[in-house]
């Protein structure tokens, strides 16, 4: 058989299906860690000097955002 009949060919092998990886639910894990512990540092900075609520209200504005937009890329990565 000559390689233009193997291309021409209508049976194609078939991929195998993608297996789901475990990684991605470590990594969500490890996520949630870290953000956990840096609102648990925010608030005690927060309660220990009140004079950086602002500064910290400013930067958790901004910080939302981010991650809104992290979760929209995440979740369209997946489909």
């Amino acid at each position: 058989m000559s390689i233009a009949e193997q291309q021409q060919s209508p049976f194609q092998p078939r991929q195998p299906a993608p297996q789901p990886s475990g990684g991605d639910r470590v990594q969500t894990l490890l996520v949630a860690l870290v953000v956990l512990l840096v609102l648990a540092a925010t608030g005690y900075a927060c309660v220990t000097h009140p004079a950086l609520t602002d500064v910290v209200a400013a930067v958790a504005g901004v910080a939302t955002v981010l991650a809104a937009t992290f979760t929209v890329a995440c979740t369209l990565r997946q489909r």
